[in-house]
């Protein structure tokens, strides 16, 4: 997987991953860095072709000198960062991430199409989440309006992957509806649009 585009005129740095020395220009997303090594953190709504959403909060790394863990996706290598990460408090602060996104969404795995391929499922087992607690639905109802995609926001975990490649292939900007205290994907905006145009964002 290629990692994002640094300034090529800058040179490169040194950082500790893990305790290993790790050489990567400044500037390059630090989850890049670290998958490049053969380390995996989960993360869903990461993808090497596009700007780090940050959205999903589950590819947490601890930063020598932070408070809080980081989003790896997001943060950028800078010289002497101290990295770490594997520790039971990110497993548990990463299982709290994926716990929240199971919370609002439907746990009928038995009968869904992705049983089996579904990277929240396979997530929550890597995770260890067994129950949950204070489940909340959205009961929005699926729409079928579109020739190509079917909507169905009571599975949207506002991962970002669909705004992404509208927003940085179609150039158009879908964001993101509240539904009450509810999340989710605008995409409503697609319907009109001929279906050779709109499938890109499946």
């Amino acid at each position: 997987k290629p990692v994002t585009t640094p300034d090529v005129e800058v040179e490169p740095v040194e950082l500790t991953i893990d305790g290993e020395t790790v050489t990567a220009k400044p500037g390059v997303s630090l989850y890049d860095v670290i998958s490049k090594q053969g380390k995996k953190v989960a993360a869903m709504c990461y993808h090497y072709t596009f700007d780090p959403f940050g959205s999903c909060g589950v590819c947490l790394v601890a930063v020598e000198g932070k408070k809080a863990n980081v989003r790896s996706c997001t943060a950028k290598v800078q010289a002497g960062m101290v990295v770490t990460t594997d520790t039971p408090d990110l497993f548990e602060a990463r299982k709290k991430a994926v716990a929240k996104h199971l919370s609002t969404h439907p746990l009928d795995c038995p009968v869904c199409d992705a049983d089996g391929r579904c990277e929240l499922q396979d997530m929550a087992f890597d995770h260890e989440i067994t129950n949950l607690i204070d489940v909340k639905r959205k009961m929005i109802p699926e729409d079928t309006r579109s020739v190509v995609l079917d909507f169905n926001m009571e599975r949207c975990i506002v991962c970002g992957e669909c705004i992404n490649i509208c927003e940085d292939v179609q150039m158009i900007n879908p964001g993101i509806n509240e539904k009450g205290k509810f999340k989710t994907g605008a995409l409503q905006f697609l319907y009109p649009v001929p279906s050779h145009f709109n499938a890109i964002c499946l």
